[in-house]
């Protein structure tokens, strides 16, 4: 019948023992690289996220009253509000630090795309309440809430992805 170091594969074609295992080589190959896509996917998208938010972060924080005065006219000239706004600067910076964290430990991947969801959507959901209720604020505004909202779902885009998809 067949040589020893002949098998017959799925199709019923016949193959060497080497062939078949470059087969199986190149199909694991192929699927290390698929996840490995999906992994700098995700990275980039975290990093692009905690990049995005530190300049945010040090306009709402570092300087209050110069930096809210000249983007929108907002005058800061209370301890609290300066306060208030450098708690904002230090919760946006610790989503940088999550996802920065997710970006590189494969552990926090998870937690730091659930959190860049939630976050994202979370300032979204509250600016199209102020559309709402208030009206439209400044252009700039506007723009960081298209941001968040399509920011937020490739977020639970990529968490889907990667990581429902293990489940079933």
């Amino acid at each position: 019948a067949f040589p020893s170091n002949r098998k017959v594969g799925r199709s019923g074609k016949s193959k060497t023992m080497c062939e078949f295992l470059e087969t199986l080589e190149l199909n694991f190959r192929l699927r290390i690289c698929s996840l490995e896509c999906k992994d700098m996917k995700t990275r980039i998208f975290l990093i692009f996220c905690a990049v995005g938010l530190v300049p945010i972060a040090l306009g709402y924080g570092a300087k209050p009253s110069a930096t809210l005065d000249a983007l929108f006219g907002i005058t800061v000239d209370t301890t609290n509000l300066t306060h208030i706004m450098r708690a904002v600067m230090g919760l946006y910076f610790g989503m940088v630090v999550i996802w920065v964290w997710g970006a590189f430990k494969k552990q926090m991947t998870a937690p730091a795309l659930v959190s860049c969801a939630v976050f994202m959507l979370g300032l979204a959901a509250g600016r199209i309440l102020s559309f709402i209720l208030d009206g439209l604020p400044h252009w700039l505004l506007v723009v960081y809430a298209a941001l968040e909202i399509v920011l937020g779902l490739i977020a639970v885009i990529l968490y889907r992805e990667r990581f429902q998809a293990r489940r079933k």
